[in-house]
């Protein structure tokens, strides 16, 4: 009964990626649908990035979305497997594609800074979000406009 626990538990840590992106830009479409994008350097030299497009599933209605900031959750990453964008980039893209294919929980976490207004300093937190793989792409990129 212990061991059937302990490969269960080993399974669904497998089953499980976190992507810690500092950098996560969240998009939305015109009707409110958000997604991540996470881009890498092809190794196809006609294009220059894969991107690799998930979904936040923010739909509450027949056409409401959430909003992101509701959808967040607080969490700390010292305690979790982790993987970063520099090292999802070692891997071919080929590869990637399937390895997020197989995956049945994937979650982004991204660092963000924030203000305590009660004595002003700055300090950064760490938010997680479930993503749906949708597929790869070539050459989108996402512009920031901050």
């Amino acid at each position: 009964m212990i061991i059937a626990a302990s490969l269960n538990s080993a399974f669904a840590q497998n089953d499980t990626l976190r992507i810690f992106d500092k950098k996560a830009r969240i998009v939305s479409d015109e009707d409110g649908k958000l997604f991540y994008y996470l881009s890498i350097k092809s190794e196809n030299p006609d294009f220059e990035f894969d991107t690799y497009k998930f979904i936040i599933p923010n739909q509450i209605g027949f056409d409401e979305y959430e909003n992101v900031n509701k959808l967040k959750r607080k969490v700390s990453i010292d305690s979790l497997e982790i993987s970063e964008p520099k090292e999802l980039s070692k891997i071919s893209n080929c590869e990637l594609h399937n390895n997020l294919s197989k995956k049945s929980m994937i979650y982004l976490i991204y660092e963000t800074e924030l203000k305590n207004y009660s004595n002003g300093k700055k300090y950064m937190e760490n938010f997680i979000y479930p993503i749906i793989y949708q597929g790869t792409e070539k050459n989108i990129q996402i512009l920031d406009m901050r």
